[in-house]
């Protein structure tokens, strides 16, 4: 039996509990003693350890949970009531008394002028600040602190001298239980429209280097008409069975391609012990390619070391696939670039799809369907545009894809809501785009027949009418029967990779 001491705001009386009582059964007996209606009414915090009742869920646990913040007091142990049916009064502590430093996380207010912290009572009695006329990032709710008051009311050497006092602003300790309780969200909701806001400010400094992208997309192209990578691969893919449509044919290849024959990349396995991601260390991530590298279009080279053999390891990032049939592994850019191969050789339209950031998939024109669809090898994926935004938590901002047609923005297929995107974007941004992709376009159609230019024309008035149509209902706010579904495939994750390297890239 353990005897706890239990105040509110007039009376205290003292009782003894047995440590398998549950702190449930302890809030009736004082609900019965102080004559309180319902447990829920009122909220009890431990004297050096603060509410012991505020989450719901441990109304069930037993009092010897409690164990590690008794054994630092001595008994009776001091128990206090909050009586939130009660606008008149409550008792207010400074939590300097209350708590120990490092032992609970605390709700306290920044005091910007002289970098102070205060508990919420002090910030009240001491200082005549309330928490409803402060903006949430003056709250602080994720870090220990001790309050650091410099003209504390509060007697701080004994509790039982407090002077429990009265509250005359009413909802005050309605304001502090919910902050508490149920608000954490909201401060986070806050705290994550602060992170976008100062994410948008650095998108709409950045420089996006679109020439760049382009001149990694071009070469990739060029190579896939080459009639030596087009017979290698005609003899290693999955013959189309007959009567099958476009989309049936590409989920098989899809299939086959991640199943069977290609291979992701973490890090490159070293030639001598055969290991990879546990002996090899980075040198260099953009290293020269060499003249054997250049060969096939290398645009940088990576280079490892591997620890137990002392041996050089070499990943060179090639733009011609032709090197891949050979390697068969990867990472996304090597997957998107052979898989869009092999695409092109099977007849079909396809589309290098680059993300400004750091990911690269394909699209296909499927003509039954007369639209594009999005594809990503590495994932196994078909028509799942959304995953990147919905699943796997990226911002995105521009997506440039290529292909014999041209090169075009095919952004508003891959987000949720337009609006957010329009935000992080710039007009000067635009203006540079828009005459980048003038510009290529002009390039790519010499030399294109009229025939073949009308039927571009079409495909793309086609794609543009349903993307103005996204785009002016997103900024209108239309989100009824016809906005945007989130298929289930696009909430999950990214499945490609190591789960370190997922999470470092806060992808999983």
């Amino acid at each position: 039996m353990s005897e706890f001491k239990i105040f509110n705001e007039d009376n205290s009386f003292k009782m003894k509990f047995a440590l398998d009582s549950t702190i449930s059964e302890l809030k009736q007996v004082i609900s019965e003693k102080f004559r309180i209606n319902n447990i829920n009414n009122f909220f009890v915090f431990l004297e050096k350890s603060g509410f012991i009742d505020i989450n719901p869920s441990s109304l069930n646990s037993p009092l010897s949970s409690l164990n590690s913040s008794l054994s630092k007091l001595t008994q009776p142990y001091n128990l206090f009531c909050l009586d939130i049916t009660n606008p008149q009064g409550y008792k207010t502590f400074c939590t300097n008394k209350l708590l120990d430093e490092n032992e609970l996380d605390q709700t306290g207010i920044k005091i910007k002028e002289n970098d102070l912290i205060l508990c919420l009572p002090c910030s009240k009695y001491c200082h005549n600040i309330y928490i409803d006329k402060l903006p949430y990032q003056e709250l602080i709710t994720d870090k220990k602190f001790k309050c650091q008051c410099n003209q504390c009311k509060f007697d701080l050497l004994n509790l039982n001298d407090v002077n429990f006092g009265s509250n005359s602003k009413d909802d005050y300790i309605k304001k502090i239980v919910t902050l508490i309780n149920s608000q954490k969200e909201e401060i986070n909701k806050f705290k994550k429209e602060q992170e976008m806001i100062e994410l948008k400010n650095k998108i709409l400094q950045r420089d996006f280097e679109f020439e760049y992208i382009i001149g990694l997309l071009k070469p990739r192209l060029e190579c896939y008409k080459n009639p030596e990578l087009q017979q290698k691969i005609k003899e290693i893919i999955p013959q189309r069975a007959e009567g099958s449509t476009s989309e049936q044919y590409v989920k098989a290849l899809l299939k086959w391609f991640k199943k069977d024959y290609f291979s992701w990349c973490n890090k490159p396995k070293c030639p001598k012990c055969g290991q990879n991601d546990k002996n090899l260390k980075v040198i260099s991530y953009v290293s020269k390619p060499n003249e054997s590298e250049l060969k096939y279009l290398a645009y940088k080279t990576e280079v490892y070391l591997c620890n137990q053999c002392q041996v050089e390891i070499r990943f060179p990032r090639c733009n011609n696939p032709i090197i891949l049939l050979e390697t068969k592994t990867g990472r996304c850019s090597e997957w998107s670039n052979l898989f869009g191969a092999i695409l092109y050789t099977c007849g079909f339209k396809v589309r290098l799809i680059n993300n400004f950031e750091d990911h690269v998939w394909n699209e296909f024109y499927n003509e039954e369907e007369q639209r594009w669809v999005h594809l990503d090898s590495c994932e196994e994926a078909y028509d799942t545009p959304l995953v990147y935004e919905q699943g796997w938590g990226r911002v995105m901002t521009f997506i440039l894809g290529m292909s014999d047609d041209g090169l075009v923005e095919v952004t508003p297929r891959y987000v949720k809501d337009w609006k957010i995107i329009s935000e992080r974007r710039s007009e000067k941004m635009e203006i540079k785009l828009s005459t980048i992709l003038e510009d290529v376009n002009n390039e790519m159609m010499k030399g294109v027949s009229p025939e073949e230019k009308i039927n571009i024309e079409n495909r793309r008035k086609n794609e543009i009418k349903i993307f103005e149509e996204k785009i002016k209902k997103d900024l209108m706010g239309n989100m009824g029967e016809n906005s945007d579904k989130i298929k289930e495939d696009e909430k999950i994750g990214r499945q490609s990779g190591s789960l370190e390297w997922r999470k470092n890239r806060g992808e999983c």
